[in-house]
């Protein structure tokens, strides 16, 4: 080395590190998608738009090629359609531990109404509702009104004006069929084998 030169990095100490000291981060797999769509082809911008939404988009270039619109959407691979995923190494909640059985039924029967809106709406689940607002959802006392809903900071307007409704719905039906006697059939069950 001649003098005054600095003396090139080394990264010598990186071997020794340990796992558990090195950072965790997560590094997505880009791909790529184009989508094409003409004059009046509705099809094509509903299956991008579907896209968009079930995806963790990266970017979405666009260009006018004279007989439509080109859009390149770049997005990761390792995601979970609704751009869920597991980021950032956090645990995913076991909500049947979290919660107390009686609220877990309620939870349980808020995630099948939120399925349901999803298939309906072709909005991705998280958009709808999270599981953390299902949360203050079961927490509340029976009989939970739109006016009660309202009370909760973690729901907002929007959302209580959409699908409000159908919690209220969802939940006095939980209820119903909780309350149930037994030997009682109840409403889903009616058509199921062995009952008339």
């Amino acid at each position: 080395m001649k003098v005054g030169e600095a003396e090139p990095p080394t990264f010598a100490g990186r071997e020794k590190m340990s796992r558990e000291a090195r950072p965790k981060f997560f590094l997505p797999t880009m791909q790529f998608k184009i989508f094409t769509i003409q004059p009046g082809a509705n099809d094509a911008l509903d299956d991008l738009n579907g896209f968009l939404r079930a995806h963790r988009v990266i970017t979405v270039d666009r260009q006018f090629t004279g007989d439509g619109w080109a859009f390149c959407v770049c997005y990761e691979q390792n995601s979970t359609p609704g751009g869920g995923g597991n980021y950032g190494g956090k645990e995913k909640t076991d909500w049947m531990k979290v919660l107390p059985p009686e609220e877990f039924a309620r939870f349980a029967e808020l995630r099948k109404m939120r399925n349901r809106i999803a298939a309906r709406t072709k909005l991705a689940a998280f958009i709808i509702f999270t599981d953390k607002e299902f949360e203050a959802i079961v927490k509340m006392k029976p009989p939970v009104t739109i006016e009660a809903l309202k009370e909760l900071k973690v729901l907002g307007r929007d959302k209580i004006e959409k699908y409000g409704g159908e919690v209220v719905e969802t939940l006095v039906a939980h209820e119903t069929n909780a309350l149930a006697p037994v030997g009682v059939v109840k409403k889903e069950d009616e058509n199921l084998p062995g009952h008339p």
